[in-house]
């Protein structure tokens, strides 16, 4: 019994949930050819883009969203998306990510809004924040969830 107890739990460590992109479609040729740049030509007849995705443990991130994202084991980083695509098997979200200027309580937080697009796994997305609304240039006020308060840098 021992035996099979350690294998069940050895297998759930092994199971790891995926972000899952919510009712994609053939991107528009203004996007396949942005894919493309990123991505090489595979993207060119494998890839397709979302506006939503189902992060795990969590809720929809759509575009527009200031989302929280992994940017190491121990560094979560805040930003912009701008979208979700799929090239392959592998899901891929497009952030920009906000400079940090002041941390005025444990809970809340303030990013220079920029708008500097790069790409991370879509896997690596971790919530949507509750945010001020800003534009490039301005600084937004985000409010940390709980979970994620300690592995916020600069």
């Amino acid at each position: 019994m021992e035996d099979l107890t350690v294998q069940h739990l050895w297998e759930m460590a092994q199971y790891a949930p995926k972000t899952s992109l919510k009712a994609p479609k053939k991107p528009s040729v203004r996007m396949r050819a942005a894919l493309v740049e990123i991505f090489g030509d595979a993207a060119s007849w494998t890839s397709m883009e979302t506006s939503m995705a189902a992060v795990v443990r969590s809720r929809i991130v759509q575009s527009g969203d200031a989302a929280l994202y992994r940017v190491s084991p121990t560094e979560v980083a805040v930003g912009r998306v701008w979208f979700h695509a799929r090239v392959g098997e592998l899901a891929y979200t497009c952030v920009s990510r906000w400079g940090f200027v002041a941390r005025p309580s444990n809970k809340l937080v303030r990013y220079a809004v920029r708008d500097l697009p790069f790409v991370v796994s879509s896997d690596d997305l971790l919530e949507s924040a509750v945010h001020t609304t800003a534009s490039a240039g301005d600084v937004s006020q985000v409010i940390v969830p709980v979970l994620h308060r300690a592995h916020i840098f600069a």
